[in-house]
């Protein structure tokens, strides 16, 4: 019967010690893959679902990689290069989201590469930019671990989805040198493809609903104790 006392009091005091409100994080995406230059580009992203808790927080961040690939056929000797002048990205929040916008952009860069003599070639080059969030009611610039916690952070809150609009802009200057086998000033023929993959993240921290069915299974146990006591008293 001691040995059951103990087990009583140490479920009871493990009942009063769990802690039902601690907090949880979910993070929801939304992604655009696809040519550079776009405007607007539509991006939606889950809101959180009141079901799961009370929201304490939202934490938003622009994640985006630009690729740059060069092209030709080559039957001689020559570098092909080119510079990249402008490289932007931007998301603004659509209706009561329009307090969160990002803007991020690269400084100038010069890719160059060569090609082999009778083949073909491709240089490329990924590059990555994490975007500061801008909360532009209230001013400040916020770093990428900051959250928004102003009374906007309803707007967060519901089922479906909330939209967020891309837009993207990339500026390059070709060049090219040396001679193909024949004579010409440049490989024909000569490109460049520039493609974007950016991803909109969406991290809410809440205080998850308590579960019921845990606390009455404990519950249900303390009973069982209880009455398994009183079996062993009488």
């Amino acid at each position: 019967m001691k040995k059951i006392g103990a087990t009583l009091v140490l479920l009871t005091l493990f009942l009063l010690s769990v802690d039902p409100a601690s907090a949880n994080t979910i993070t929801y995406s939304g992604s655009y893959s696809g040519p550079t230059d776009v405007t607007n580009k539509l991006i939606p992203v889950q809101k959180f679902n009141p079901s799961l808790g009370t929201l304490l927080s939202a934490t938003f961040a622009l994640d985006a990689a630009m690729t740059t690939q060069a092209f030709a056929t080559n039957d001689g000797d020559f570098y092909a290069g080119w510079d990249k002048l402008t490289y932007q990205f931007s998301l603004a929040g659509s209706g009561s989201y329009s307090d969160v916008s990002i803007n991020a952009s690269n400084a100038p860069i010069r890719i160059v590469g060569s090609g082999d003599p009778d083949g073909s070639f491709t240089i490329g080059e990924a590059l990555r930019i994490t975007g500061q969030p801008l909360w532009s009611q209230s001013g400040p610039n916020l770093s990428q671990a900051a959250t928004f916690s102003k009374s906007t952070l309803a707007d967060f809150i519901g089922i479906g989805e909330m939209s967020f609009f891309l837009t993207t802009l990339n500026q390059d200057t070709i060049y090219v040198a040396g001679n193909q086998t024949n004579g010409l000033p440049s490989p024909a023929p000569f490109g460049v493809s520039t493609s974007v993959l950016a991803n909109v993240n969406v991290t809410y921290d809440f205080t998850p609903v308590p579960i019921p069915g845990a606390v009455w299974l404990m519950g249900s146990g303390l009973v069982g104790l209880v009455g398994l006591r009183r079996r062993f008293q009488n």
